[in-house]
């Protein structure tokens, strides 16, 4: 989950010199960035909270910031661990473009729902060039954001220009900084090559109402694919 961060201030409206000190040892989910702070009358501070939620769960923390050595402020810390959770349309995260011939052109719409309650900003530009080796192109390729409960369709384009080996392609979306293998792409492109034996028939002279029948063989060449 990624780490967020908030700047608790500190201000000084006493007309004398004021030490703070914090009794708090920071844990693996917050991290407080203070130490001993000096504030002469009027002056501010900055202390940098650091939440780093490592499960799906509430968190609550206090802080108790001790004054001049006579009393003590506490300073009450919530935060929430929410996973990221996206999915697509298809069931088995496997979109199928088949098998086509060159030039031809097969587009596939996938819908990417935000199932979490937090907004999360994805990208395929990580994919893009593995995808475009193997002629497809993505559509939307920019940074998508998806607000809580929110979902986007992605067009993928599968447009060879040439035969092609049968292919499975994970596409890879970065998600808030985090690399995650949403769904992946297959597909294959046929060339097939037929000869005839002649380029012409030549039937003659044929009496009225017989018949003359001419063969012509068929030749397949090559592969369905390229090596």
């Amino acid at each position: 989950m990624r780490a967020e961060q908030q700047v608790l201030v500190i201000t000084n409206q006493d007309e004398r010199d004021v030490s703070v000190d914090l009794d708090f040892v920071s844990t693996d989910y917050l991290e407080v960035n203070a130490s001993t702070l000096c504030l002469s009358p009027g002056e501010s501070q900055e202390v940098a909270l650091t939440f780093r939620p490592r499960h799906a769960e509430r968190y609550r923390e206090t802080l108790h910031f001790e004054i001049n050595g006579l009393f003590t402020i506490p300073v009450m810390v919530t935060g929430e661990g929410v996973e990221m959770r996206l999915e697509i349309s298809s069931p088995n995260k496997q979109i199928a473009f088949g098998s086509i011939r060159a030039l031809q052109s097969v587009m596939k719409a996938v819908r990417i729902s935000n199932r979490s309650k937090l907004p999360i900003s994805i990208s395929p530009r990580e994919s893009i060039t593995r995808l475009l080796g193997k002629s497809v192109s993505v559509f939307p390729a920019h940074d998508i954001y998806l607000r809580g409960r929110e979902s986007t369709v992605v067009n993928l384009t599968f447009n060879p220009l040439k035969r092609m080996r049968p292919f499975t392609q994970d596409v890879v979306f970065e998600c808030n900084g985090l690399r995650k293998t949403l769904f992946s792409v297959s597909g294959g492109c046929l060339g097939v090559e037929l000869r005839l034996s002649n380029d012409s028939l030549q039937f003659g002279g044929v009496v009225s109402g017989s018949r003359v029948t001419n063969c012509v063989l068929g030749e397949r060449r090559g592969r369905g694919y390229e090596l």
